[in-house]
């Protein structure tokens, strides 16, 4: 059940299928929301992979239509369920950043420790309210059911589209994905910000879902490629889970940690933020170097050779 488009099969039908089987995966995701703490949050954020992937496909066909409405009708349905899924993500990924740099600690130099020493704190703070969060229900029972009717519906309206799609219309979608990437990269190299960072990371993360897609296309290309897009939106998603740990930090009527330890804190959590930035870019040159019309060419060359 791979993310992968089977090039023997219409695209219209390969479209509809992987959309449907990303739903009911999703469901079944649901199916675990009464079950022990740790399993409901694992459920939630796997339930969320799965609606991304659905928006993901959904991209391919953006400007078409879809059981006579827009493709965009659907991609807001999707993203709005994905929403109501969002609340234990943060927490999870605050905790998880904040593991990995006391990890990465150097504990043989004193300023180390001290770091180490202060990540250990907000460690504890930050499991207590992670605590807090799991022993609550990580969605309401009626948003349980409301979730469960609407992804079934969106898997029954997509079971009956008649639409007729060609592989060629995917490949102008995935071109153009690759396309906004590309600028994407280009804004953070010039303006580095938060905002443009955090930009760079959705349409990367697109890229990468619309190589996996296309993989049999292009085997000798994108295989290695998908697993380095992969590798590249990992570093991305570490420099956003800094970035809402410092808002989170800030955003705190009562400050977490006393006044001096969370100085030296968002001090250190700012130097690896720009680190992270700075490695993405790193990674990302070498996949960006060509134009989004090598690409077109390419893609399309094999598209003729394998119909």
């Amino acid at each position: 059940m791979s993310l992968r488009f089977d090039l023997e099969h219409r695209a219209d039908e390969e479209l509809g299928r992987l959309v449907k089987e990303r739903l009911f995966r999703a469901l079944a995701e649901l199916d675990h929301l009464d079950g022990p703490a740790q399993r409901r949050a694992t459920a939630v954020h796997n339930a969320r992979k799965r609606l991304k992937e659905c928006r993901a496909l959904l991209r391919l066909v953006r400007g078409q239509k879809l059981c006579g409405k827009s493709v965009s009708h659907f991609n807001r349905r999707l993203r709005d369920l994905g929403l109501v899924l969002s609340g234990q993500r943060d927490s999870d990924a605050m905790l998880e950043v904040t593991g990995r740099m006391i990890a990465e600690a150097d504990s043989d130099s004193a300023q180390s420790q001290s770091h180490r020493a202060v990540l250990q704190q907000l460690q504890g703070v930050l499991e207590s309210q992670r605590a807090a969060t799991l022993a609550a229900a990580v969605i309401s029972s009626d948003d349980g059911f409301a979730l469960r009717v609407e992804l079934l519906s969106l898997a029954d309206q997509v079971s009956t589209a008649s639409e007729r799609f060609e592989y060629r219309l995917f490949i102008d979608s995935a071109v153009r994905t690759y396309a906004i990437a590309l600028r994407s990269m280009q804004r953070v190299r010039e303006f580095p910000s938060i905002e443009h960072t955090h930009e760079m990371r959705k349409r990367m993360k697109d890229h990468w879902y619309q190589v996996r897609l296309l993989e049999q296309l292009d085997p000798n290309k994108l295989t290695l490629r998908k697993k380095k897009l992969k590798q590249l939106t990992e570093t991305l998603g570490d420099y956003q889970d800094m970035s809402v740990l410092r808002s989170w930090l800030v955003g705190q009527e009562k400050p977490p940690l006393p006044a001096p330890e969370l100085a030296q804190l968002m001090s250190l959590l700012g130097q690896r933020s720009w680190r992270l930035q700075q490695h993405a870019l790193q990674q990302a040159e070498p996949l960006f170097k060509h134009s989004a019309d090598y690409w077109s060419r390419r893609w399309l060359g094999r598209l003729r050779e394998v119909s």
